[in-house]
């Protein structure tokens, strides 16, 4: 998948929405990042308590160069989505699977570490003005650590995964009578394999 955050939560006051989009559309704008605007008002100004409006979502996402888009995204009961998980996931009916609409996710990897530090940083300062419950893990660390070092680690590590990754499956061939699926596992493991031996934590065989 790439180095990615992931998070959710809701808007903490459905009137504030038109706010947020406001100034994180200027805020785009000054980091030359693209923006898209969904409905910016919501019902009469309330969230939906009896459930939400499978048809549309309000708030608005911005992207980054290299970045896959950063959801600003809210359903009309106030918690945050997008509107490929409402497609998805909407008309779902196991209460544990349905969970998965509130959980957006951004992948950064290509975009950069500064790219990835503005965007960590642009969720720090919404969590403290617009947003409640808010949650994120951040598979580059910075969330957690604000520690730039353990994000240029976290970079550094996927990178080299990604192009191992890459490399082997342009230039293996699969062993006759091998599915697609064993041949990407096979991969996968050689790339771990080398990936352990290049940060010098191989793990030696069992005797």
């Amino acid at each position: 998948m790439g180095l990615s955050i992931h998070y959710s939560g809701s808007l903490s006051d459905p009137a504030i929405l038109p706010d947020m989009i406001s100034e994180v559309s200027d805020i785009a704008k000054t980091f030359g990042w693209r923006c898209e605007i969904f409905d910016s008002e919501f019902p009469e100004q309330g969230f939906d308590s009896s459930g939400f409006n499978m048809e549309t979502v309000y708030g608005l996402c911005v992207i980054p160069p290299g970045s896959e888009p950063v959801w600003l995204c809210f359903l009309s009961n106030g918690r945050m989505s997008t509107p490929l998980l409402l497609q998805h996931w909407s008309s779902e009916t196991d209460e544990e699977r349905k969970k998965f609409l509130y959980m957006p996710w951004t992948k950064t990897q290509y975009a950069g570490i500064e790219e990835h530090i503005k965007v960590v940083t642009l969720f720090r300062y919404l969590e403290k003005k617009y947003l409640s419950v808010f949650h994120m893990t951040d598979e580059g660390g910075y969330w957690e650590t604000n520690d730039l070092n353990v994000l240029k680690e976290s970079f550094r590590k996927y990178n080299y995964i990604m192009d191992a990754f890459a490399d082997l499956l342009e230039n293996s061939d699969s062993i006759k009578g091998e599915s697609l699926e064993d041949f990407v596992k096979r991969i996968a493991g050689l790339v771990d394999k080398k990936f352990r031996e290049e940060m010098g934590d191989e793990t030696p065989d069992s005797e």
